[in-house]
Parts: C-alpha cells; structure tokens; sequence
C-alpha cells in the first residue's frame, strides 16, 4: 500500500526543535491514518549550544565529514585535461570514520524520549510492505542536510524514502493530470566538456523496450535548450555540468538561470514533472524549479558527485522507475543503493547525496501515467480479435447455455405482468379428480361446456386429451360437437378442441382430436423445449402433417385469432412475416440471437414472452363452474381454457420460472402464456421477444468491445480501470434492461460482457507485460507502439 508521511520541524527556541508528525496517510484512503502528533527534539545537541555536556554536536560531525568529502571529491573532479587518481586509504578511512560517526549521532539524537510518541506512531501506521513517501519540511541547513535515509527507522522499512519540501503542507497531495505518450519525453543535457562517459547499451535497450527516449545534448548553447523546452513535451529532465549564479552549458555560454524563465515555465506547462540535477547549486535550482515553476519532484545532490556517480544514478534510476516500473520513491531508493555500492569505499556518504525535493500538492507520478501504456489503435486490435474469438464461440452453440441461463434469470428477475382479464383459465384440480374421477367421463366435459355456453365466451379452448371416447356421455358430446359446427355468422362463442401433432423422431408421440370436429376448430397443443427441458419458445404454426393431427395452427393460435377477429383485426402476409395488428409474427430460425441450433425447427416458432409465474389470468375450478358459483363477468366475452392442473394428471413442462416437479408449468397455464402472447402483442400491449439480425449483434458486441478499450488507454490506475470497467458493465447492463424492457429486443447481453471484459483485460495485460512481451518476441520484432532504435549512444560529461 502507498503511504505518506508528513513531517514538520520547526525551531521553537534556542534549545528546542517541535516536531509535528502531521499525518500518515494511504493513497486509496480518504481519513489519515494518524494526524497532529507533536513531540521535540534538542536543539542543543544540534548545534552543540551546551559543550559541557554534549561535547561534539552533529553540526560538528557533519561538518567534519563534510570536509573530509570535499578533499575526497577533489581526486574524481579533474579537469579537460587530468585527473588526481584515487585518494589515499588514510583519507577514505577517516571520511568513513565521519560518516559513521555522524549517522550514530543522527539515531541517538532522535531516540530522545519527548520525540518517541512519534516514532512509536510510525511503527504502529506503518509495515515493511508498505511504498512510503517520508515529506520533511526543516528549517536550516544542516536540518536539511542530515542522512536523514540512515535513520534505523527507514531500515526496516525497505519500500521508504526520504524526501524534503521547502513548502508547506496544505491538503492532501493530488495525482498529477497528465496526459500519457508514447514516447515520454526525457532530456539530458551535460555541460563543459571534461571527461566522457558511454552508456551500458544493454540497459538502454531495456529502457527503449518500455519507450523511455532520451535525447542528450552534449555541451550545447542557450538557444537549443531553450528551443528544447518549448517544443518538446518534456517529463524529465537531466543537467550534469558547472553552475553558481550561470548554468554553464559549455565552454563560452553562461546563462543566468533568471534568463530561463519563461523556457522553464512553458516546459512545465508542457508536462515536466522530474527534474535532475548534478551542479553545485542543486539544492538552490531545485527550489527554483518547485517554488516558482511547480515541478512536482527535483533530484538535486546536496554536495557535488563525480559526474560518473551522477550519471549511473541516472541510469539506474531510470531502469527501476522505467522499466520495472516502480514508484518514484522506491527506484530512487533502488538507484541510490545500487550505485553507492560502487562509490562508498571511494567516497564514503556519498550515497545520501541524493536527495528528492518534492511538491507536497502533488504526488509523484509512476512510469505508467507518463507513458501511453497501449495505444487505441492496440486495444482496438485487441477488441477486435476478442469479438471475433466471442462470436465465434456463440455462433458455434458454446455460449447458448450460457445464454439460455442469463434468459431465465432476467425472465425471473423483471416485475410480473397483472393477470389478463381477456383470458380464464378453468381448471381441473386434484379435488375436482377425486369428486369426478380420472380421466373425466364424456358427460363431465359436456356439462362443463354447456355450463361456460351459458355464460357468454367468447371462445372455449378444450386443453384436454379426447381421442377416446370416456363412457357414460360419449354420444352426447359428440353430438354437442357437431352442434357447435352450425354456428351462424352472428353467433360470439366457438369452441375449439386440441390435438397432439408429435415429434417426426418419436413414434406413436401423435393423438387425434376428438371426432366430428372440423380442421378450423382445432389446435394442436405441441410444445418445443429446448435440450434442458424449458419451454422459452412458442411454436404458433406448423405445416399440415399426414398424421391424425391435421391443422395447422396451434390451440393457442386458434384463440387468440378468434378473440382479434371479433375486435376486428386481420391478419395479413408481408415480407417480414405474418402482420397481425401491431405485432410481427417473425419466425424465429437458426442463428437468430442466442438460438444457433435450434433443437426443433418446425412450423413459425416465437420466443414466449411469459407475464408471471404466478398468475397468467384468472382461476376457477371445474367444480366451481359445474356449480354456477361464478359470476358471469369473468367468463362473459373472454377466452375460456380448459385443462388439467392437478399434479396426478397434469402434463407439466419446465420454464425459465424453474424445472423440477415443484416449478414446471402445467400445459393448461403454458397455453394461456401462449394466447395472451399474441393478443397482448397484436392490440400493443406488450412487445413480442426477438432479436437483432446477425449484423446488428456484431456491431453491438464491437461496441462494447471498444467501450473495454477506452477503459484501459484513459485509465491509468488499476483502482480506476476496476471502477470505470465496473461502471461499464452497469452501464451495459442498464442499457441493455432499458432497452428489453421497452421494445423486447433481446441484445446480445453475454456476449457483450465478456468482449468488454476481455478487450480490458487483454489492454492491462498488455499494458503490464509489455517489457516481457517484447522479450519473447523475436529479436527486431517490436509491439507497434514501441519504438524501434537500434545502437548505442555516448556522450561527454563534465568531470
């Protein structure tokens, strides 16, 4: 986890510094961790106000390594034309002896108990885990100027670094806005011409691998620098060379940093955001560049460093911080401790020369915000092949389970339509079975038909098996059948009888109609569920068969075409299907939305757009009815159905409500979805369920493909690629409902998810990966955003 620390140091007295552990604060937390713990540290051991009994002070020591550092350094400066070789072992060991002093003097001091309450704080906020960022603002030199990175606290913590600020702490410090390049921009500029150094072209492959360029100008004038920084949209920036009230950028151009002004504030208009320095007034130049331009972070070295020192500490930094891409702090820890490793034995302290001046308004960025990770036109190729592999996958059949699943939980989720007042659904329960036996005789049904006549339907649909004839009342009722044929022009009730058309691959699967009834009263009452059992689709008209079930249109057709033929609607053939009223009937066929193999084609089939499980219409029994126990309002001019419900003797069939015994829908209920389908379709009540053509899905599920895209090349941090991919999901979602909701058009909603889903995740992988990437690819084989430079570059540096 990121962290900062804010640490305030201000001189109250001669003898007495406060100390103000302002706040500890996690980057992905709102409220500090800790806030306003003071405590004190002795200004006298500082500075050495009471020799009597402190003996040496740190300002002694310090000044005492501080001496022996600058007759060291003296060796490694040289001139254009020699250098002093190596110092002798006498003067390292007594530097060394300084530096160590120094740094034990430094813990002891901060072991003052009126200061633990702040570092007993620290241990407690903080883990060994966490990237801190430790901000001290300090008045005075030497404050500024001591090893604070030895304090023992930081060698615990390996992810801590030390940074100092001339600014004062006001709110919380913000990610910087930037936008990314594909190039970041980084510019090393080294002055007089004295010595020369070459760079390790294997680290600058690395770098060029993750699209770090930097351009180096050796010794050159004002006016190039100058046109360097309003032209270029620099990030960071390098200057190793001689200064003091001039940068002197070569042998005869001295510019006074004043003369630079207006050059430095367009670079940091333009998005300079690090700054390094080796010269002698590098502490004074980076106040300079935070103060008055607003760079974010400055490296300066508090003393003067051999140039090779400075530029492998460039070197390095810039492989942790660019290539494996870790925070600011911990490459420039990384860096520090890498090269003095070199360098201590020669210049012993030499390793807390370089320090960070930080802007405590902004927070330091990460490789990742600087570069454009991956490029549109990469996410696009991603997105691209995504959508091709995912509808691919869907035209082949592997996502229609999938699918088929996602169908009936929205099915069940939507809000239940009210029951349909044009429909009555009259069934036989298992009481109605054990008062009047099982299968019902003919003079039960004809009773019960005679009984509805009375009130008025306007039509009566008999959902029950008659193929035989079920003594006593058989001559009866087949009489009443014929009866029902003669039915004048005028007359506003007919019935019709139900017949099982069966499937061509099971035999003996068929049953006829009762007999003596013609072709025109009768429906069949066939059912096409899918391979798991759910009926999710109507089958609403079907080729004439040679079997005994001659129509040709379904039962529940049959009367929903009645009950609109009474309110004047006729149904017409047009190009796009049969028209009837507002609807459509299109038929659905093979590849048409999440249907790629339907696993029974026959006949007009539609997706049944069911109104609840609960309730489809009103519900009487058949012992209610024989009883005259119903008001007349409930039959009178709706359609009647009749049909088994009794779990004994129901035929029952799984929906997208639930499968199983406990949830599967009796037939007679399944026929009553089926008739309230068309009318409520035809009269504009409710939409028909379908689907885009194959062309509209793709484009569908490319745009959300593109949507996964922009999510990763204009979200830089992971938490925001989480929140914007989250909100891309609920926005898909949302959209998607909205859409069904309103018009019934089922879009490609599984699709679209995981095209958006995988185009991100292919666009952060890449964005991730992209070092390992390139290293796997053939040599010369490059991702097109990253820049193909081969050879190495040197340049001079000013010793």
């Amino acid at each position: 986890m990121a962290k900062v620390v804010k640490l305030s140091i201000r001189q109250l007295s001669s003898d007495t510094y406060e100390v103000e552990l302002l706040e500890i604060r996690a980057d992905d937390r709102a409220e500090p961790l800790a806030e306003n713990i003071s405590g004190f540290l002795s200004a006298a051991r500082l500075y050495n106000n009471d020799l009597a009994n402190s003996g040496f002070s740190i300002e002694q020591h310090y000044r005492s390594w501080q001496e022996q550092y600058e007759g060291l350094y003296g060796y490694f400066k040289g001139d254009q034309t020699q250098t002093k070789g190596f110092p002798p072992d006498l003067e390292v060991q007594e530097c060394d002896r300084n530096a160590k002093e120094l740094k034990i003097w430094l813990n002891e001091w901060l072991q003052d108990p009126a200061f633990r309450r702040i570092a007993d704080r620290l241990r407690m906020e903080l883990s060994k885990e966490d990237e801190i960022r430790f901000l001290i603002k300090a008045e005075g030199e030497i404050l500024r100027n001591l090893p604070w990175a030895d304090w023992e606290v930081f060698q615990y913590y390996d992810k801590a670094e030390v940074a100092l600020t001339h600014s004062e702490f006001r709110g919380d410090d913000r990610p910087i806005a930037s936008k990314p390049k594909k190039k970041p921009g980084i510019l090393a500029i080294c002055g007089d011409k004295a010595g020369s150094y070459e760079y390790n072209p294997a680290n600058m492959d690395k770098l060029r691998s993750v699209g770090a360029q930097p351009e180096f100008l050796n010794e050159p004038n004002s006016k190039q620098v100058r046109d360097r920084f309003w032209d270029k949209n620099l990030d960071i920036l390098f200057f190793a060379g001689r200064s003091g009230d001039r940068l002197h950028f070569n042998g005869t151009d001295k510019t006074k940093l004043s003369h630079l002004d207006n050059s430095l504030k367009a670079a940091a208009e333009n998005g300079l955001k690090l700054a390094i320095f080796n010269c002698a007034d590098g502490l004074q130049l980076a106040e300079v560049m935070i103060s008055t331009h607003q760079i974010p972070v400055v490296i300066a070295m508090q003393e003067q460093v051999p140039n090779e020192f400075a530029q492998e500490f460039f070197e390095y930094f810039l492989l942790e911080y660019a290539f494996k891409k870790q925070p600011l702090y911990v490459a420039f820890r990384k860096a520090r401790k890498r090269v003095s490793d070199d360098w201590q034995g020669r210049l012993p302290g030499i390793e807390w020369l370089p320090t960070i001046w930080q802007n405590p308004a902004k927070r330091p960025p990460l490789w990742q915000d600087l570069r454009e990770a991956v490029s549109l036109p990469q996410v696009s190729l991603a997105g691209v092949a995504c959508t091709g592999l995912v509808m691919l996958a869907r035209l082949t059949g592997l996502l229609q389970p999938l699918e088929l699943a996602v169908f009936d939980r929205v099915i069940r989720w939507r809000p239940p339509a009210e029951p349909d007042d044009r429909l009555l659904v009259v069934e036989v329960t298992e009481q109605d079975i054990k008062k009047y036996e099982y299968p019902l005789s003919d003079a039960t049904v004809l009773k019960l038909l005679r009984a509805l006549q009375g009130y008025k339907p306007l039509a009566i649909g008999l959902d029950l098996q008659r193929d035989k004839p079920v003594e006593p009342g058989s001559a009866e009722l087949r009489k009443f059948l014929l009866q029902s044929q003669s039915e004048g022009p005028g007359e506003r009730q007919r019935l019709f009888v139900s017949c099982q058309v069966g499937s061509p691959k099971r035999a003996n699967s068929s049953s006829p109609p009762p007999a003596n009834v013609p072709e025109k009263q009768i429906g069949f009452r066939d059912f096409v569920p899918d391979r798991d059992g759910i009926v999710r689709r109507h089958i609403f008209s079907i080729s004439a068969s040679d079997g005994p079930c001659k129509t040709s249109n379904s039962l529940s057709t049959q009367l929903a075409l009645r009950y609109l033929e009474v309110k004047n609607y006729r149904l017409k053939e047009t190009s796009a299907g049969l028209q009837l009223g507002e609807a459509t009937l299109a038929r659905l066929k093979n590849y048409s939305g999440f249907y790629q193999q339907l696993n029974d084609d026959r006949g007009q089939q539609l997706l049944l757009n069911y109104r609840s499980y609960d309730r489809v219409a009103d519900e009487v029994s058949l012992s209610e009815v024989l009883k005259n126990g119903i008001q007349s309002d409930k039959i009178k001019n709706r359609i009647v159905l009749v049909g088994m419900t009794a779990p004994s003797a129901a035929l029952s069939m799984g929906t997208p409500y639930g499968a199983g015994r406990d949830r599967e829908m009796p037939e007679v209920l399944l026929q009553a979805q089926m008739t309230s389908q068309i009318i409520s379709a035809a009269q504009g009540d409710r939409p028909l369920l379908g689907f885009w053509p194959l062309w509209g899905d793709l484009f569908w599920v490319a745009a959300w493909s593109v949507a996964g895209g922009l999510v990763v090349v204009y979200c830089r941090e992971p938490l925001s690629q989480k929140l914007a991919g989250t909100a891309a999901l609920v926005g898909l979602s949302g959209i998607w409902f909205a859409v069904f909701a309103t018009s019934g058009i089922y879009l490609p909603l599984v699709p679209s998810a995981l095209v958006l889903a995988g185009t991100a995740t292919i666009g952060v992988f890449l964005s991730s990966n992209r070092s390992a990437i390139e290293r796997l690819l053939p040599k010369g084989l490059k991702l097109p955003a990253i820049n193909r430079l081969t050879g190495s570059i040197s340049f001079k540096l000013p010793s």
